[in-house]
């Protein structure tokens, strides 16, 4: 239901929305880091896509990717994504996130404190 059309590839295409699309590029950071050589999912190219997709996300968007964390179970991994983002591309959009997502939950204290 949050798939987004992409009529200029084809009028049947779709592409990840921008809340998915974000969970999916923190979690792919974390297991490349964690599974692949370490430092291996942050890469500069990956990190700056996280950059990207923040900025370019609504109000609503944001609201639907905290969601989604908080009913996964990710909030540290999330959290560890988008501070190593933030060291390279700080922006104010970035550090609301993080702001918000670090204070939602003990584990996101508890992984803003490992930074």
């Amino acid at each position: 239901s949050a798939a987004v059309p992409v009529p200029a590839l084809n009028p049947h295409a779709f592409r990840l929305g921008n809340a998915h699309a974000l969970l999916l590029c923190l979690l792919h950071r974390a297991g490349n880091n964690l599974f692949q050589t370490p430092g291996l999912g942050d890469r500069l190219i990956w990190l700056y896509d996280i950059h990207l997709l923040v900025g370019a996300m609504s109000g609503a968007e944001l609201d639907h990717f905290r969601a989604m964390v908080e009913a996964k179970c990710v909030g540290a991994i999330a959290l560890d994504g988008l501070y190593r983002c933030d060291k390279l591309f700080p922006s104010p959009p970035l550090a609301a996130l993080i702001a918000i997502r670090s204070g939602t939950s003990r584990r996101g204290q508890a992984a803003a404190r490992m930074d």
